[in-house]
């Protein structure tokens, strides 16, 4: 089985109205073929509105918009998505961590540059979420907090995160 471990920083928390909505910053993936882990994806993109959130802000980090002035049309970040998953010719089962905005950035990012077909031939549409898979197994992972650097700690995992 093929995994795609995703994350994605936007600037504002995903809502159902979209004038509320923020748009993606970043997209990283880690593609994880037969268990050998494969050259990562980390791309930036401009944001195209103003909406901005200080709540995002503190999670990612990303200090500025103006910053993001510079970097590159989301449209070209789906772009090289798709190609980048094309290229290792299978199917990948997207997982991500807490990850129902992580999904419905990438969702829209795909379909308003009308990449669906090509982006589902390579990547399944069901998402496995990390954190609901942990808190199914409470009983047998003890911990005082569920966050990711804390699961990263128990499961001694070295990778930076954000």
């Amino acid at each position: 089985m093929n995994f795609l471990f995703i994350d994605t920083e936007y600037t504002s928390f995903f809502s159902s109205d979209l004038s509320k909505t923020g748009e993606l910053l970043q997209l990283a993936c880690i593609p994880v073929i037969d268990g050998v882990r494969r050259e990562s994806f980390n791309e930036y993109c401009r944001p195209l509105t103003k909406i901005w959130s200080m709540d995002a802000e503190k999670v990612h980090r990303i200090r500025s918009d103006q910053a993001l002035a510079s970097q590159q049309h989301p449209s070209e970040v789906a772009s090289k998505l798709v190609a980048f998953l094309q290229q290792y010719d299978c199917f990948f089962t997207p997982i991500g961590f807490n990850c129902s905005g992580d999904e419905s950035y990438i969702n829209r990012l795909i379909a308003d540059n009308k990449l669906i077909l090509p982006y589902r031939k390579v990547v399944h549409y069901k998402w496995t979420d990390v954190l609901d898979k942990v808190k199914t197994h409470k009983d047998s992972i003890k911990l005082k907090s569920y966050t990711l650097s804390a699961l990263k700690k128990f499961f001694k995992i070295e990778n930076q995160s954000h």
